[in-house]
């Protein structure tokens, strides 16, 4: 049978972590959680008195006083739970001395250069990463005493300073919308790229089948091939870009967890800075895949057109002779053509898919495609949200929203693409 943990004990728990050089070295909870908690938050403030009053030139609270106190209970083993170190089965006289132990080796003077303490609330539950608050500390002072009425009962009350508490909040508020921009992402790369090698495979099996023997559907394949390799690549830029930045926000905000109370803020905003500094990049990444998603389908188009009409496209009999060689004799012409038209449809179904996926994908992230003129790539621009409208008027279309709402009847694409409805929708005089 399982030892499950009293799961109402983690709602008053306190984990002590210390650590050296910014890793996990050891780690410390009270088997039984604190009978009392304590929490002082002592005011800095600088006052000046005037003929007029008093004026506060400084007011605010840096630190935090921590008091836990309560007992051992008695001398049966009970479970010390360490963090990632595992956990240890310790008397309660054991527990109380190796706490002591402790804190007196890592308070030692040789032994505060690049060392840390912190203080973690576990009412979130045994793993670290879901508690609600913590506190890097200093460690002010930790009394033990023997209960007189409980010869095998230890009493103690452990005190520190703390900064002020960082709640797993702050850290989800920075991480929340890049962390959903990335798995969104990086969901859709996956699917664009199997729907990519897809339509190389046909496009190879097509090749394979005598179409390097005629010179337009040879030169499509590999111009198919060669748009197919530059989207991968643009997907990929795209998704290392997203994985970079949220690398380099990890980092930033690591610095808030061994940062004094002065730096937590700044460090912060540095991140979110950080974030949305680097959004703004988004849409040359987004417009580079898109537009070799579009061209693309457009490649395949071409391909699939040459399939239908390959009857057509046999300049010679010498190219219609080394065609046929690669089938069996039994298979006429007319099934040639049935098994190139298949092929060329299952490719540009393959390449329709991917402009579809890429269209999606990109209005979850907020993006919207401005269609550029012949000849000329399609725009991203980021919508920042969006707002809900109405439409009781059946004669109004996407050209008239486009004038209401942003003064431009040009800009109708946007709102049309953003509805997943096609351009050719938008109007007549579009």
């Amino acid at each position: 049978m399982a030892d499950v943990l009293n799961a109402d004990y983690w709602k008053k728990a306190y984990l002590l972590e210390f650590k050296t050089n910014k890793v996990l070295t050891d780690a410390f909870t009270f088997s039984v959680p604190p009978e009392n908690e304590e929490f002082i938050f002592p005011q800095r403030k600088n006052e000046t008195k005037t003929f007029g009053g008093v004026v506060v030139a400084d007011y605010g609270n840096d630190t935090v006083q921590i008091n836990l106190s309560g007992s051992t209970i008695n001398q049966e083993l009970k479970l010390i739970y360490k963090s990632s170190l595992g956990s240890d089965m310790m008397s309660g006289e054991q527990e109380i001395f190796y706490l002591r132990d402790l804190l007196k080796r890592y308070g030692q003077r040789e032994n505060l250069i690049n060392k840390e303490v912190y203080l973690y609330s576990l009412n979130g539950g045994g793993n670290v990463q879901n508690n609600p608050k913590w506190w890097r500390i200093y460690i002010g002072q930790l009394d033990i005493s023997r209960n007189k009425d409980k010869p095998f009962c230890y009493n103690y009350k452990f005190s520190a300073i703390g900064d002020p508490e960082v709640t797993k909040n702050s850290k989800n508020k920075l991480f929340a919308k890049l962390q959903q921009k990335a798995e969104t992402v990086t969901n859709w790369a996956n699917s664009v790229k199997a729907r990519i090698n897809e339509v190389k495979n046909y496009a190879e099996e097509i090749e394979d089948l005598g179409g390097v023997f005629i010179k337009k559907i040879s030169d499509s394949i590999g111009s198919v091939m060669s748009i197919a390799t530059t989207c991968e690549d643009a997907c990929d830029r795209y998704i290392n870009a997203i994985n970079g930045i949220l690398t380099d926000t990890t980092e930033a905000t690591s610095d808030v967890i061994n940062s004094i109370s002065d730096v937590v803020t700044d460090t912060v905003t540095l991140g979110d800075n950080v974030i949305y500094s680097a959004f703004r990049y988004y849409p040359t990444l987004a417009a580079n895949v898109w537009n070799s998603c579009v061209s693309l389908g457009e490649e395949c188009k071409k391909l699939s057109n040459y399939c239908s009409d390959i009857d057509e496209l046999y300049v010679s009999e010498s190219s219609l002779q080394m065609v046929k060689e690669l089938f069996d004799d039994s298979v006429s012409d007319t099934d040639i053509s049935d098994v190139y038209s298949t092929l060329g449809h299952q490719c540009l179904h393959s390449a329709n898919l991917i402009v579809q996926m890429t269209s999606k994908n990109l209005n979850n992230l907020s993006f919207a495609v401005i269609p550029g003129d012949t000849g000329v790539d399609d725009k991203i621009v980021p919508t920042y949200g969006y707002k809900v409208i109405s439409i009781t008027d059946a004669e109004t279309n996407w050209d008239q929203l486009a004038y209401d709402y942003y003064g431009d009847p040009s800009l109708a694409c946007v709102i049309a693409m953003y509805n997943n409805s096609t351009v050719d929708f938008i109007s007549e005089n579009e």
